[in-house]
């Protein structure tokens, strides 16, 4: 639950509760999720929210209620849960629930003084008089005025790393100066990331990665891009609107043509559209280069991209990631834990030729709320059995071997520097958890080379049904149909 939803399920909580009424639960959603959806009369609803009067729930519509505008959303959450505490009530009841609501909540989150508006029922006016002192009501209007100014981020350094976050997940990033950057990196964690209080006072350009513009500029700035079920390049704003429910996520050494050969498959196998998260090669130093940084922009789009296919307005989505994929989407949701964000049980992950062992995989999934639901790798794949085939430090000596002496040289060139306390931390350093051991001694020792050459390939893994991938991805695709969809 991110911070919004968490201070309107606190105003949510002070109006039942203050009536000894049943909860009722919040939720944000978009008009695809009120799309249909009309009053008791038949009257199509004007779009600012829904209440579903059978489940409790309520939903406050970010397209048409403006969650940076406190009036705004507390009035469009006031007026739903007021269907949900009069049920025989009608729109103008709601209106005056939303009325009352207006006069309890003031700048000071103080109360106003009156005594109620002409014509409320009696259960309205008991509201209103119960929450003439209510903290409750103070301390979540209070969040919701935060976010009115504007906090709510993931900082970033000029190199692009993430060095702070303030667990807010308001889908904004944030740049620092040099400075800011090296006290916050002393003030890291062991994930490399501080905490810090909502509206830190950096001093660089802020992106609102939900805004189409401001996406793109952010994602040119990495070497993520995305494409739809057609294979046409997306907005990141994009993705998940496709009417898709699976969605394929690259590995190393994989250009667009080769991301987008495995959605083909993955689309022959299911019959369905298949949505691509893609991540560029730059030649393997640089692509092994960047699975051994810590967190980054390019992960933070994967976050953004992430909700936005949690979203889309279908119950379950299948996410199949293949090769370093995985660690792309294993940090994605570390960023959505560090700003307190959810999945909401909507997305489900099948891993292939994983280097991210299983159990990391699920720690992060179970922490944004979603799943792993099946991991598939095999003994010949050096790539997911690095702890068997030595240390980085053989493998990169080996590699140059392989790839030549100015590749080899190229990756040790620019890691030599940070081997300061022995091999250990190099290897650590260098090449990750477990990748480069994988891919430094698998590609540097001749018959290593020749084994990742024919087994470490998304296309060999399907279609040798390595672990019954296929037949379990087969089985399991029509979970993950959007409705209204037709076969591809």
């Amino acid at each position: 639950m991110d911070s919004k939803q968490a201070a309107m399920q606190a105003v949510a909580d002070s109006m039942t509760d203050a009536l000894g009424k049943d909860k009722t639960v919040v939720n944000i959603g978009d008009s695809r999720q009120l799309a249909n959806k009309t009053d008791a009369d038949g009257t199509a609803k004007d779009g600012k929210g829904m209440s579903d009067k059978e489940s409790n729930n309520v939903v406050v519509n970010m397209d048409n209620t403006n969650l940076t505008d406190t009036k705004d959303t507390v009035g469009t959450l006031a007026h739903e849960v007021g269907h949900q505490l009069d049920k025989t009530g009608g729109e103008a009841s709601a209106d005056r629930t939303a009325t009352l609501m207006d006069r309890v909540w003031e700048r000071e989150n103080k109360y106003e003084g009156t005594s109620g508006a002409t014509g409320t029922s009696e259960s309205q006016a008991k509201f209103y008089q119960a929450n003439r002192d209510s903290r409750t009501v103070q301390q979540g209007t209070q969040v919701l005025e935060n976010i009115e100014h504007g906090e709510g981020k993931v900082y970033l350094n000029k190199e692009n790393d993430i060095v702070a976050a303030d667990g807010v997940n308001d889908h904004k990033v944030q740049y620092v100066n040099f400075w800011q950057s090296a006290l916050l990196k002393s003030q890291a964690g062991e994930n490399g990331v501080a905490n810090v209080k909502a509206g830190y006072p950096a001093d660089g350009a802020t992106y609102d990665m939900g805004n189409a513009n401001d996406a793109e500029e952010l994602t040119k700035r990495t070497d993520m891009s995305f494409y739809n079920g057609k294979g046409e390049v997306i907005n990141l704003t994009e993705v998940g609107g496709d009417n898709v429910g699976i969605y394929y996520v690259n590995g190393m050494q994989n250009t667009a043509k080769d991301a987008r050969h495995g959605a083909e498959i993955l689309s022959d196998l299911t019959g369905q559209k298949v949505e691509v998260l893609h991540n560029e090669t730059g030649g393997l130093v640089s692509d092994v280069a960047e699975y051994s940084k810590g967190l980054t922009l390019k992960d933070a789009i994967n976050t953004e991209a992430l909700q936005n296919v949690a979203k889309n307005g279908d119950e379950k989505n299948l996410v199949v990631m293949f090769s370093a994929g995985n660690e792309d989407m294993n940090k994605a949701m570390q960023v959505l834990a560090l700003q307190g964000g959810s999945l909401e049980n909507k997305v489900d992950f099948v891993s292939v030729g994983s280097p991210v062992g299983k159990s990391d995989l699920e720690k992060s999934a179970g922490a944004v709320d979603a799943k792993i639901i099946g991991q598939y790798n095999t003994w010949k794949d050096p790539v997911t059995h690095s702890k068997t085939v030595g240390t980085a430090v053989v493998g990169l000596f080996a590699l140059g071997t392989v790839l030549g002496a100015t590749e080899g040289l190229g990756i040790m060139s620019s890691v030599l520097p940070a081997a300061t306390t022995g091999l250990g931390h190099l290897t650590n350093t260098v090449l990750g958890a477990g990748l480069g051991a994988g891919l430094g001694a698998g590609l540097g020792a001749g018959p290593t080379a020749i084994m990742i050459k024919k087994n470490h390939s998304f296309e060999k893994y399907i279609n040798r049904n390595i672990d019954g991938v296929r037949e379990k991805i087969v089985r399991i695709s029509p979970e993950y149909t959007p409705v209204g969809s037709t076969p591809h």
